[in-house]
């Protein structure tokens, strides 16, 4: 249950490019959706539901642009990159390349200020 939980939560945050998503939500997410285009793939390649489908699988792809977009940029901070890195993706192949490895990094911990100590 907990991969539904992520794929409500990345529709929830819809806009959100602000705060970090982990590597497991940031996946989770991936996999859900390549399961959807898969199912998609399967109807368009039924010559009676080619078109209908290719209408929708486009129309689904739009609709998953921004908050794709959004949990990428969210994977990228939680990595300690920065979300110009997204940009990688328009290099062909290898981008994409360099893209997958910069998501596949694991979370860094925020550094917490080390509390001076008073000598008594």
């Amino acid at each position: 249950m907990k991969g539904f939980a992520t794929y409500v939560d990345y529709w929830k945050r819809y806009f959100d490019f602000s705060g970090k998503s982990t590597r497991t939500q940031y996946w989770m997410v991936f996999l859900i959706q390549l399961l959807i285009s898969a199912i998609f793939s399967v109807f368009i390649a039924i010559p009676a539901m080619k078109t209908a489908f290719t209408v929708i699988d486009s129309i689904w792809g739009i609709v998953n642009l921004i908050p794709g977009l959004a949990i990428c940029v969210r994977r990228l901070r939680d990595g300690g990159k920065s979300w110009a890195n997204i940009f990688w993706v328009l290099l062909p192949i290898i981008g994409v390349i360099v893209l997958i490895v910069k998501l596949c990094a694991p979370s860094i911990e925020e550094e917490k200020p080390v509390e001076p100590t008073t000598a008594a």
